[in-house]
């Protein structure tokens, strides 16, 4: 057998294994919206505030989202650097 014979069969093991566990992911997903209902918690929970209320709660969530998502670039950046510098 050769070398690339065998990176491809470790290739192929290694994918198949991310799509098992996107999947795995997926319908733990499923199931838990299932038996949460987070959808109907939210509407009843829309239903008890003003709307401009939930606005400002959604607007935070969005602006958090995309400090974590910078930050997170920022951090991914300075690991893949230390990384290549070893």
């Amino acid at each position: 057998m050769s070398y690339e014979s065998t990176k491809s069969d470790r290739s192929r093991s290694k994918t198949l294994r991310e799509l098992g566990l996107i999947a795995s992911i997926t319908i733990l997903i499923f199931a838990l919206t299932f038996v949460f209902k987070p959808f109907e918690a939210l509407a009843g929970w829309s239903q008890a505030y003003e709307k401009w209320e939930i606005d400002e709660f959604l607007s935070a969530l969005v602006i958090l989202a995309i400090a974590f998502g910078v930050y997170s670039l920022c951090k991914g950046r300075e690991l893949r650097q230390e990384i290549t510098d070893r």
